[in-house]
Parts: structure tokens; sequence; C-alpha cells
């Protein structure tokens, strides 16, 4: 007995059932992975910027100071609407100061991690990485903590400020307010968010331990009448009141005194200062002198806070005598 094969057109129908069949599971299997690699790709844009909101929390947490820098790490305008750098201050066990900064690039889009040590007042930095790429903007602001929003009568909190010996960088209860908005990436949304720092080392009481034995002698104790005056002054030196004195210069000149604090403070001169701090303002400076004792220097002006100025005395026709006059380094 011969069996029945089958004919063309049952194999042509066969065929293009298979072919229908193959079609619906690659279809199907294509689908999968878009959906899959879409959804990696909304969450690894929302774990670039919240795993940098966390970075950044986890810095104010063991930071001394939140503050949004003058100018940021690499010297630039930080200041106002070009605020882009927000940076962490803390005062480390052995004494010594350690920064990091938070700066955003808007041209490439991302916020670099910074760590780096002050020599004077300029930036010198250690170690950069890129904490977070796909930023669309990252705004810093510096605002009272009853500004914030989040506290309970706000209004009634008096802001506290704690002065580490240079004034950008005063801790308190102060709060840093950051805007980042993260960009769309292969269907993945725009994300944005607003993170609140606040420096979370600070101790909300202050002891002052002494030892129960007497205190050695306080001696290099001695104070230096000075004035700082613009870095450039057009025309004389004149007075500007009806008796002509220093005090009534069109409020060009600001007086002040540095106070010199221990014992290598005895012998101590302008050079020294200038060779470790090319510019001072209102603090209190660690400094030592040419024979390596240590001594601080407390810098005060009358009723507000001194401008940055360069500590080389300056040699001014016609000023008052018994007064050091500096000029401001801008």
């Amino acid at each position: 007995m011969r069996s029945r094969g089958f004919t063309i057109v049952e194999m042509l129908i066969a065929i293009a059932v298979l072919a229908l069949l193959i079609f619906a599971v690659c279809d199907a299997v294509s689908h999968t992975v878009h959906l899959g690699a879409l959804d990696l790709s909304r969450a690894g844009a929302a774990r670039t910027s919240t795993a940098l909101e966390t970075r950044m929390s986890e810095e104010a947490r063991s930071a001394t100071s939140v503050f949004v820098p003058a100018l940021d790490v690499l010297g630039q305008n930080n200041a106002g609407t070009s605020a882009h750098e927000v940076d962490f201050y803390r005062k480390l066990p052995g004494g010594s100061d350690a920064y990091v900064a938070y700066r955003f690039d808007s041209g490439a889009g991302t916020v670099t991690r910074y760590d780096y040590t002050l020599t004077g007042s300029t930036p010198q930095t250690t170690d950069a990485d890129i904490s977070a790429s796909g930023i669309l903007s990252f705004v810093p602001q510096a605002i009272d903590v009853g500004a914030s929003g989040d506290v309970v009568g706000g209004s009634q909190i008096v802001p506290v400020s704690v002065y580490y010996g240079r004034a950008q960088s005063a801790g308190g209860n102060g709060v840093v307010v950051v805007s980042i908005m993260s960009g769309s990436a292969a269907g993945a949304p725009s994300r944005s968010s607003v993170l609140h720092l606040a420096a979370k080392s600070m101790p909300t009481d202050f002891a002052e331990l002494v030892s129960s034995s007497s205190p050695p002698p306080h001696t290099g104790l001695h104070t230096v009448t000075f004035m700082v005056i613009p870095k450039v002054i057009k025309g004389v030196w004149h007075g500007g009141g009806p008796d002509g004195g220093w005090n009534d210069i069109h409020s060009v000149a600001l007086s002040g005194s540095a106070t010199f604090i221990g014992d290598g403070g005895d012998n101590v001169n302008w050079f020294d200062v200038s060779s470790q701090e090319p510019v001072l303002e209102s603090g209190l400076y660690n400094l030592h002198n040419e024979n390596g004792q240590n001594f601080q220097l407390s810098i005060s002006c009358l009723d507000e806070s001194c401008p940055q100025f360069v500590p080389l005395p300056q040699n001014i026709p016609g000023a008052p005598k018994g007064l050091v006059i500096f000029k401001t380094s801008q």
C-alpha cells in the first residue's frame, strides 16, 4: 500500500503558518527586550541623580560646614545666579582642614566631586571623580534655616554662625538648598528634585575642657592698628570730613586691628604672615614665624567684616601716622 504525501498547496500553507509563528515569537522577544532596556535606562537615570543626592547627604552628615563659595574650586564665579558648586568643610581630629566640592559642568552635564586643600585662599585639588552625568541643572543656594519651609515655627529660629577661621566656610544652622534636574535618556523622563543640606557634625552644645592645674603664663600678645584702602585710589590721599581726619575719607577706608597671640608672635613681621596667607579677612589664623614658633593672628574691623586684603604694608604719601596701611586684594 502506498502512503499519501503532501501536495504543493499543503506545503505552502504549512510554511506560511510556521513563518507567522516565528514572526510572532520574534516580535514578542524583541518587545520584551526593548521594555527591559527602557526600564534599565530609566533606573540608570534615576540612580545617577539619586546616587548624587545620597552622596552629598552623606557628605553633610560628617561635615562641620556646608557652604556656597564665592569662587568655585577652579577659580570661576560661583555667586548669585551663577552658583553651580556646593562645598563641604570638616575639621579633622588632628586639627587639619578637609574640603570637598561638588561642581556642576553645564557643558558636559556632569557633577564632579573634588577633594581640595587651601593654600592661602586658593584651592589646590588633590582628587576628582565624576559623581553624576546626564544632569541638566544643578543650582545651590544658601539660606537661613527659618527660610527653608521645612521647620515648624522657622521664623522664630535665630540664625547662628560658628566661625572656623574663614568667613566663607563658617558653620552653624544655615541650610544649602540644591535644585537638581536630570535629563531624559532612551525614553526615560527627566527628573527634578530639591535637596536640603545642613552640617550634621555640629554639636548642639559647646563644652570647654580645661586642666585643673594653673595655666602657663600668656605671652606674646600685642595689637597692631591698621587701615584697609581700595587697591586703586584715584588722586592723592585726602580727607573728606570737616576735620579732614582719616575716619572721614568718603568711606573708602576701613580701620581694623590685628592681634598677635602666642610666643611666636613676639618677633613676627608681615612678611611671615603674607608668605603663609597671601590674602586676609576677618578671622583667626594659625601661623608660624621664621623660627618655626607658632602663633595666632586675629583680624577684625570696626563694626563690620574686613574685606579681603593683601597683608603687605603700603607706603602711602599723606597717610596717617602710626597706622599700617593695606590694600584690598581686588
